[in-house]
């Protein structure tokens, strides 16, 4: 789940595994979120680097004012960022949707990010496709 209020909104992720009774919480090593960037707006799952493991997405969308999504791996204990990407446009709300699916039938998720005040003429909106090969990604 996403917490994008957390910490005066600078937002975290938490995973809670209800098979295992297990809690999961963001590493922060690797990550330097900024205050308003609303962590957690959008959260979704998927096999983005193995299709027997479940790999977490969470977008920023105020992150460094143009956004930023995050892949995290389970880790023992902790949330590890294994892949971040950001948006080319000041306030499109970059990462505020996120969809995990297998455009390629590859076996792996591949990642569809919402930027929904992109413009370049009105307010047409954007959506990113990231396609994944593993721990590569193609845009």
């Amino acid at each position: 789940m996403g917490a994008p209020g957390s910490y005066y909104w600078t937002g975290t992720v938490k995973v809670f595994n209800m098979t295992s009774n297990t809690h999961y919480n963001l590493n922060q090593d690797n990550l330097s979120p900024r205050r308003y960037s609303y962590l957690g707006y959008a959260v979704t799952a998927g096999h983005f680097s193995s299709p027997n493991t479940i790999d977490v997405a969470a977008g920023a969308p105020q992150d460094s004012g143009v956004g930023k999504v995050y892949i995290f791996r389970i880790e023992g204990a902790s949330l590890v960022k294994t892949f971040q990407a950001s948006g080319k446009m000041m306030g499109s709300y970059f990462g505020s949707s996120l969809c995990a699916v297998d455009l390629n039938a590859d076996g792996l998720s591949d990642l569809l990010v919402g930027a929904p005040m992109h413009s370049k003429i009105r307010d047409e909106g954007q959506v990113s496709v990231y396609l994944s090969s593993g721990n590569i990604w193609i845009k």
